[in-house]
């Protein structure tokens, strides 16, 4: 063959590789779903309030304690010699369907609790010290789609010249979520 029939054939040849050689492209569309669920819905319930029972007092100072920081208390004297009967710690049911660390802030016992009978007042103290999530750890776990309760206690000293009667208060206690 003469040269110049092979280069034809040789120039085919490489252009039909290169024919060939050549990747056919293929596109399509698919329709991927989304979905997010926001539900931020938190409940808080006061399902008890605090309730130090009926006190018998002596003639001395006596305090009366509700230590709520390990769970639900009933009130116990824990100087001098007054009787209690009856009363419990207060209670606050969180509800959420999420995980979160509840921080719990009581009333510090510079500011305490007045609770009052006929102008009269009396103070609850220590609402931290002997409340749940009032220490120095003062978060407590919420596992979502459970209630989680906090349990709210405090003290009360008592001179023993208080008149009889029923005294009432209110105190804020705040709960922030993280």
């Amino acid at each position: 063959m003469n040269s110049k029939k092979q280069r034809i054939l040789v120039g085919i040849a490489i252009t039909g590789i290169a024919i060939t050689a050549v990747p056919t492209a293929f596109a399509g569309t698919v329709s991927l779903g989304a979905t997010a669920t926001i539900d931020s819905t938190i409940a808080e319930t006061v399902t008890q309030t605090i309730d130090f029972g009926n006190i018998a007092l002596s003639p001395s100072t006596s305090t009366v304690t509700i230590d709520a920081s390990a769970g639900a208390a009933t009130p116990a004297t824990t100087l001098g010699g007054s009787v209690t009967t009856g009363g419990h710690s207060g209670e606050i049911t969180v509800a959420a369907a999420m995980d979160l660390l509840i921080e719990v802030t009581y009333p510090n016992t510079a500011d305490a609790v007045a609770l009052v009978f006929d102008s009269v007042p009396i103070y609850v103290v220590d609402i931290a010290a002997n409340s749940e999530g009032g220490g120095a750890a003062n978060l407590i776990t919420h596992t979502g789609g459970t209630d989680t309760l906090i349990d709210v206690g405090g003290a009360i000293t008592f001179t023993g010249t208080e008149p009889e009667g029923t005294y009432i208060g209110n105190m804020s206690v705040t709960l922030n979520y993280n």
